[in-house]
């Protein structure tokens, strides 16, 4: 401390006065320690008044290091009746004025000036600024966490000089530890909240800008396939004319897939997408469904095993989606002459409402254990890029998030090299007579 010693001059305390400032700061610590986000701030206000009143102090502040220890901001304050406080204007002063206390802080030491009248010289500008003030005496103690000093915790006396003990430091360092905890809390949750609303907006912009390309996209589009199936009908081109216009055809149908289930996710995204709920059945659902795919997987046996008078709550457009995109990737990763069978039926929890489950299995490649949780994830194909099956990896994302608009819920089943089992669980609707 350069010289300068803690002194237990004007306290006169006796074993009972010890005690109660013992309990006091064991009180503040747990105070500090226990208090919410929410209430932090009126937590450490009354901390500082707290210790201020009972040390006989006029000021008590919390300052902050900040931008990598250059700037200093006063982040808490409690003022005695009568004095001025300086909140305001300890913001964003640069610590490389106050060289003194500085080091003395740096290094885990307090700055404590009993008289300010008697500052060491190379305290002069602590004396000036202070002086300026009305200042008699300052003691500044460290906030430290992990290694760093994260600012200090400062009181001033302006009525009269103040001579703090040892004692009462050592508590105060105590209280300290507990303050900076507070502030490296603080700064973790304003760095995530940071991060939360920069994310939040870079998804806005994205989900924006797909929306907006998806419909420009679908202009165009549709004229190619128009012109298309309009060229298709002219039975005077070659063979190879024609199957190029097949090829070009069915390319353009995949895009345009593609776009509307990019759409599916903007619109779902940011709550524009409509689900109308009503009563469907779900075999002329599950029979419509299969006749389509079927048609495009002829070589793998698909069945169905399902009650003609189950029904649903659900949006019949929507459920027709997510059954064909079930049933797709069940025939194409499935393996040459492999099977696809398609089961519904009721099913009740106790205290639920009832639910039809609907599940469909196939005999396919089947699903590493350690890729499951990847399903869902747009983009991603679980390494199957270079497969040779067509896909985008949107399909089961679109699916999901179907689902879940719809009330439901979907999970996966999978085992290599035996097949894989997708559930859609919906409510069960109500049949009225």
């Amino acid at each position: 401390m350069d010289g300068y010693r803690f002194s237990d001059e004007g306290h006169g305390e006796d074993a009972r006065s010890r005690s109660d400032r013992l309990s006091m700061f064991r009180e503040l610590s747990v105070r500090l320690a226990s208090a919410t986000e929410e209430a932090w701030d009126t937590t450490v206000d009354g901390v500082l008044e707290s210790i201020a009143r009972h040390e006989g102090v006029d000021r008590a502040y919390v300052v902050e290091f900040r931008d990598r220890g250059q700037l200093i901001y006063c982040t808490h304050e409690w003022c005695a009746s009568g004095v001025d406080a300086q909140i305001d204007y300890v913001q964003g002063l640069s610590m490389a004025a106050f060289e003194w206390s500085v080091r003395l802080v740096n290094n885990h030491e307090v700055v404590y000036l009993a008289d300010l009248e008697h500052a060491p010289p190379e305290a002069a500008a602590e004396r000036e600024s202070f002086g300026r003030y009305g200042v008699q005496s300052v003691l500044q103690v460290p906030m430290i966490a992990g290694g760093e000093v994260v600012g200090v915790v400062g009181f001033n006396s302006v009525t009269r000089r103040v001579a703090w003990s040892g004692e009462a430091i050592d508590l105060v360092r105590a209280v300290c530890d507990g303050l900076a905890a507070g502030v490296i809390r603080a700064r973790t949750m304003a760095e995530l909240r940071r991060a939360r609303d920069e994310a939040a907006r870079a998804n806005e912009a994205k989900t924006l800008f797909l929306a907006r390309m998806s419909h420009e996209l679908r202009t165009p589009l549709n004229a190619v396939l128009g012109f298309t199936e309009l060229l298709r009908t002219d039975e005077g081109r070659s063979e190879t004319d024609q199957t190029a216009l097949d090829r070009v055809y069915e390319a353009g149908n995949r895009l345009l897939g593609l776009v509307d289930d990019v759409l599916d996710i903007s619109r779902i995204e940011t709550d524009r997408m409509e689900v109308r709920q009503e009563t469907i059945t779900v075999a002329v659902q599950v029979h419509s469904v299969l006749s389509i795919v079927g048609a495009t997987a002829p070589d793998i046996k698909i069945s169905s095993s399902i009650e003609p008078e189950i029904i649903v709550t659900a949006d019949a457009r929507r459920l027709h989606q997510v059954l064909v995109n079930v049933v797709s990737n069940a025939c194409k990763y499935n393996r040459d002459g492999g099977t696809v069978e398609v089961s519904v039926w009721r099913e009740r929890v106790e205290g639920q409402d009832e639910i039809v489950v609907i599940r469909v299995a196939d005999t396919g490649i089947g699903i590493p254990a350690a890729d499951l949780d990847r399903v869902f994830e747009p983009f991603d194909r679980l390494g199957r890029e270079g497969s040779g099956v067509e896909g985008t990896g949107i399909g089961m994302t679109v699916t999901k998030m179907l689902v879940d608009r719809m009330g439901g819920r979907i999970s996966i089943a999978s085992t290599c090299d035996v097949g894989t089992e997708v559930e859609v669980r919906l409510p069960a609707g109500q049949r009225h007579c």
